[in-house]
């Protein structure tokens, strides 16, 4: 695997990387990110009106294209990504649907899952301490 190296040698082209930020000897973010210009519309406080933030295009470490408009913590270290691994229909790579369930607000909630394996299933699962929510999903309107 490669190692960290310093932000400053990370590719300025677009090109989506492994980034994490360190402040203090702890990763306080770890993520894919890419070096892109965004354009940010303006921000209005909904009951008064009032603009609180004008339209600007900001360039800088974002959220890869395609993904979100939102910038990523200023990071420190990065790698590039791996090459992703090649998939067919009938190779025993193949991704199964897993169920996952959860507790909240005196429920129960399942959500599906893609993994090779069951064990895969169980470390994506725990990986999502690190997800972020970036908006609805058009169904869902």
């Amino acid at each position: 695997m490669t190692e960290w190296q310093p932000i400053e040698t990370a590719p300025k082209d677009g090109t989506a990387i492994r980034a994490k930020r360190v402040h203090d000897g702890r990763v306080i973010c770890d993520g894919i990110a890419a070096w892109r210009t965004v354009h940010f519309g303006e921000l209005r406080d909904p009951i008064s009106g009032e603009q609180f933030a004008a339209p600007e295009d900001a360039t800088g470490w974002m959220c890869p294209k395609g993904v979100a408009d939102k910038r990523f913590p200023t990071p420190t270290h990065w790698m590039p990504l791996p090459e992703p691994p090649e998939v067919t229909a009938h190779s025993p790579d193949t991704y199964k649907t897993y169920i996952c369930s959860y507790r909240f607000d005196d429920g129960t909630w399942s959500f599906e899952i893609k993994a090779r394996s069951f064990e895969e299933a169980r470390e994506r699962v725990k990986a999502m301490v690190w997800a972020t929510v970036d908006g609805a999903s058009p169904a869902a309107d």
